[in-house]
């Protein structure tokens, strides 16, 4: 824990450089059939960073982040597994079924990626997919799955700030930027005070 908070952690955007942190982030033109987040996201690895945005700055932990590293197997994370299964889809994620797999998931990154082997799991995805009328079916079938992605990872940031915690530790896969997949440090930051103010590179 203690390198988690000594770290300094990387955000990028094609925003301009702004002053402070608004919690949740203020809507991307463009984006308005995309869940929208709750928080702010911030990998230790500043290439990573770029390839979000041109802009990127760094911030650190504050006394005040209370932080759940999910990629320790504790009673925390275990309670977040467990509050993170109320809900009915989360119920069909392989990475979610048992304690194990939820923190092996969180190192690899995987976690961030929903995956099910539910026969259900595909007619939900194509019921979701026909909602977004007036585009092509595999636009459609692209923002269903990409919003699928988003709202699994907002289920589970809402659902750590539910406990309690104000940043939530953990490991994202990326799969695009190398020929071999890598996981890339990720938090969630539900709370402006949890880290200090941009620091621009």
């Amino acid at each position: 824990m203690d390198n988690i908070r000594a770290a300094a952690w990387f955000h990028g955007t094609n925003s301009s450089q702004f002053r402070s942190w608004v919690v949740p982030p203020p809507p991307v033109l463009g984006e308005e059939l995309r869940v929208p987040h709750s928080g702010i996201f911030f990998t230790r690895d500043v290439d990573a960073a770029q390839k979000v945005g041109s802009n990127v700055c760094s911030v650190k932990l504050t006394d005040q982040a209370k932080i759940l590293d999910a990629t320790v197997g504790s009673a925390d994370a275990e309670h977040l597994r467990q509050l993170v299964m109320r809900n009915d889809l989360a119920k069909m994620c392989i990475y979610a079924r048992t304690a194990q797999a939820w923190t092996t998931a969180w190192r690899s990154g995987e976690v961030l990626r929903f995956a099910s082997d539910d026969p259900r799991f595909m007619l939900h995805l194509a019921r979701n997919a026909a909602q977004y009328k007036g585009i092509a079916p595999e636009v459609q079938l692209e923002v269903a799955q990409h919003n699928l992605t988003r709202g699994w990872i907002e289920h589970i940031v809402r659902s750590a700030a539910q406990l309690g915690f104000n940043a939530l530790h953990g490991f994202e896969i990326d799969r695009h930027s190398s020929h071999t997949p890598r996981a890339v440090s990720w938090l969630a930051v539900t709370d402006a005070k949890a880290v200090t103010a941009p620091s621009w590179q």
